[in-house]
């Protein structure tokens, strides 16, 4: 003999509790709790809303080296004490050193380990290897 399985549904008139087995549904019984007559229903149980990836700012970077996700700051060799003493001695080299630590600002460091090479977070070699941490 093959056993169905139970469901359960409240009355539509008192809202007492029922439960009958789920080959029942659509008959009309006589309510135990109220007495009058109600029909059985098995619910529906929505299913859980999915929830959309937390969206990722476009300015975070990521770092493949330590794993750090942050706004990346632009990194400029050279020193800013040793282009103040080349301007105020001497002009020329003053604006050769200052063309060089401009011209050479090209790329975005880690904050944490200051090493060049972050990639945007959003990327999906970023998100492969944040899922993997």
């Amino acid at each position: 003999m093959k056993t169905e399985s139970l469901a359960k549904c409240p009355c539509t008139t008192c809202s007492g509790k029922l439960e009958f087995e789920s080959h029942q549904a659509g008959q009309a019984i006589t309510c135990p709790h109220c007495g009058i007559e109600t029909v059985l229903f098995v619910p529906y149980i929505a299913p859980p809303p999915v929830v959309a990836p937390k969206p990722i700012d476009p300015a975070l970077k990521y770092c493949p080296h330590c794993g750090t996700i942050a706004r990346g700051h632009t990194f400029t060799p050279g020193s800013f004490a040793i282009e103040l003493v080349l301007w105020a001695l001497l002009i020329v080299p003053g604006i050769c050193y200052s063309i060089w630590r401009l011209s050479s600002r090209t790329h975005t460091a880690c904050p944490a380990c200051n090493q060049p090479g972050m990639i945007p977070a959003n990327s999906p070699r970023a998100l492969q290897l944040t899922a993997r941490a």
